[in-house]
């Protein structure tokens, strides 16, 4: 490798001398071949200290948040003092993880690390990783592997990623790592680029940020070092979406679907405050709880405000019916609310001053225990639910929060009707065959199985499965038209737009042209198609971000008497919800923040010719999306069409349900 040195006697120069245009002629646009580093290179902080907070305080609360700040010292003497950056790697790799659930350093990898690492993208290194993006981008790093591995695959395109592994046993980590590659540092990042490019292959661009890069950066045929100069990170909007097509920097991809407790940035001072509050702040939540459990609700605004706990009203605040509808009155108005916490309802009954019953799916015992408004359960079947709602509205005013009912089934028990549903093989698919009922395909995921592929071979559909594909095409010219007319399309149709084109049609088109494939590799191929198009509907639901989910119709169709509610909730210190921890801590983390704040909008009463029964015609789907917009545009948020099934589905890999253990039958 021949190179020029860098300023001040640095063996590599600055990383804004790389021309990468000229790199990717010398070396053919797809054949260019990038390495990197993650700490100090396509990170601008060079301390992986708030990363490791984070899984530690994920994985194990506040207690292995201490042992890690106990520890973090000794790794920080052990950087510099002995100038062993593996030793230091050891240390804090044990304060992190030892006897953690793989499972779970996995999980808050994948739902909680790409926010803070977003956050910190060097834009210098980044210019030159996304710029190779026809080639094949590398990243080694002295940071497990399992942490990094999610954001930069996910998020930055990495094609690989070489790290640290984690020593393991019975499905927890040792706190060790692997004794057989080590900590990843020196002559080990030389071995893992040798070992991923190829013997006798060179790399064509290295970047780096330290010292310990300098062995695998001398194998590369330009290397470039990222210098410690503060500069502003990459803004988040601008990372792209991974695709299995060239250029993946072109599809810009948010982050906007993360979880975790912690608000800030663990950074040394604010994990040691977030650690010494603890405690004070668990017995300032029980206070406050039980002020909101035992006082009156007239004076909760007051009682909160005392406590520290602000809340803002705004709007006119609707009268309360006058008697229910069994005393002769005309029964309740139905409150229809976003969902930010499941203390929505509450506070819209503190700004109210009054309790207003409200529906709950999925909370568990203690926080209903400890509700101070009435609260009943969905049953997760259409007709129960909504006998149950009328019977509420019956009695008087209730809160519902219609981005919870997203996924209410009709008919039956839903767990027992999905297991039947994949064990048949995807009587959705072949009604959508023989049905014709094809146009939520793109909207919506199907079981699809081998028996599926042999009902259209046997049926001799696979003619109309491409007439279907040819109509999905002219959808996508369509679409295509509109957002040149600058229409403004939401998430959820640009997500099935790249369904449509990069996956389900190509695939299926190729395959019925081949007609004398057998029946197996149909099915194997469908599949495929099934896993992105799950992927993608998977993607860009709400979590703290300005997103809503799409609206439940059935509350539309109960009543016409319907108020639109915005809430909105600030926090400083603690995240309220989760995906993944535990329910039963949300309201007492919300409870625990030094200042929690919470806003609630009271819209304007929906009209007459609004509502579905009010002679306006209207479904419940357009009363539904309209309140949504009212909302979604009061608040300066965006609508999406995605549920709370899929927010559940991609951070912790399940429904939602908080299991409720009942007494056995006798």
């Amino acid at each position: 490798m021949a190179v020029a040195g860098g300023a001040g006697g640095e063996p590599f120069p600055a990383v804004d001398k790389c021309d990468v245009d000229a790199s990717c002629r010398r070396g053919g646009r797809r054949a260019v071949v990038v390495v990197s580093d993650l700490d100090g290179t396509l990170l601008r902080s060079r301390s992986e200290f708030p990363y490791y907070a984070l899984v530690a305080f994920e994985a194990g609360g506040a207690p292995r948040l201490a042992l890690l700040l106990l520890l973090a010292p000794v790794a920080w003497l052990l950087r510099r003092a002995a100038a062993s950056e593996s030793a230091a790697v050891r240390v804090l790799v044990f304060a992190a993880t030892a006897g953690a659930r793989v499972s779970d350093v996995e999980s808050a990898a994948r739902a909680v690390l790409p926010r803070f690492y977003a956050d910190d993208v060097h834009p210098a290194a980044w210019r030159v990783f996304a710029a190779c993006g026809g080639g094949r981008r590398l990243v080694v790093t002295a940071t497990p592997r399992v942490m990094a591995e999610p954001f930069l695959r996910g998020y930055l395109g990495a094609d690989a990623v070489a790290g640290t592994e984690l020593a393991a046993w019975r499905g927890r980590a040792t706190g060790m790592v692997d004794a057989r590659r080590g900590v990843l540092v020196g002559e080990r990042k030389a071995e893992a680029v040798r070992e991923m490019v190829g013997d006798g292959e060179m790399p064509d661009i290295g970047l780096g940020g330290r010292r310990s890069d300098y062995a695998f950066m001398s194998l590369c045929k330009e290397a470039y070092l990222v210098p410690r100069d503060p500069v502003e990170a990459v803004p988040a909007d601008k990372l792209p979406r991974p695709s299995p097509r060239p250029a993946p920097e072109t599809a810009p991809r948010p982050v906007v679907f993360h979880d975790g407790r912690l608000v800030q940035r663990p950074r040394p001072l604010a994990a040691l405050l977030a650690v010494a509050w603890f405690p004070v702040g668990f017995l300032l939540a029980c206070v406050r709880i039980a002020a909101g459990a035992l006082l009156p609700m007239l004076w909760l605004r007051r009682a909160f405000g005392a406590l520290g706990v602000r809340v803002v009203l705004r709007g006119a605040v609707p009268a309360p019916a006058p008697m229910p509808l069994s005393a002769g009155g005309r029964g309740g108005v139905l409150f229809a609310s976003n969902h930010r916490t499941l203390l929505d309802a509450v506070f819209l009954s503190v700004a109210l001053g009054r309790p207003v019953a409200t529906i709950t799916y999925s909370v568990s015992r203690l926080s209903e225990l400890l509700s101070p408004i009435r609260t009943v359960r969905l049953a997760r079947d259409r007709a129960t639910d909504a006998a149950t709602i009328r019977g509420m509205l019956d009695d008087g005013d209730l809160a519902i929060c219609p981005e919870r009912m997203s996924r209410l089934k009709s008919g039956g028990d839903w767990r027992r009707r999905r297991r039947r549903n994949s064990s048949r093989g995807s009587l959705d698919l072949i009604g959508w065959i023989r049905g014709g009922t094809h146009e939520n395909i793109l909207e919506r995921p199907h079981y699809i199985t081998k028996q599926a592929a042999q009902i259209m071979a046997q049926d001799g559909k696979l003619d109309q499965l491409l007439k279907i594909m040819e109509e999905a095409e002219k959808k996508r010219e369509e679409m295509e038209r509109r957002r040149e007319e600058s229409e403004a399309l939401s998430l959820a149709e640009l997500q099935s737009l790249k369904v449509a084109v990069e996956s389900r049609i190509p695939l299926v088109e190729k395959k019925v042209s081949e007609l004398g494939g057998s029946v197996s590799d149909l099915a194997k191929k469908v599949s495929l198609i099934q896993a992105g198009l799950e992927k993608c509907q998977r993607e860009g639901t709400t979590c703290w971000e300005p997103y809503l989910l799409r609206f439940s119709a059935l509350f539309a169709e109960l009543t016409n008497d319907i108020v639109p509610v915005a809430t909105e909730c600030r926090t400083s210190m603690f995240h309220s919800t989760t995906a993944r921890g535990c329910k039963a801590m949300d309201p007492f983390y919300f409870f625990m923040n030094p200042f929690p704040e919470y806003t609630v909008t009271f819209l304007d009463k929906l009209p007459a010719e609004l509502t579905c029964g009010g002679g306006g015609g209207k479904s419940s789907h357009d009363v539904a999306n309209h309140v949504q917009k009212l909302i979604a545009s009061t608040l300066s948020y965006e609508c999406t069409s995605l549920t709370r099934r899929d927010k559940y589905q991609a951070l912790a890999g399940n429904d939602g349900i908080v299991a409720v253990k009942t007494a056995k039958a006798k």
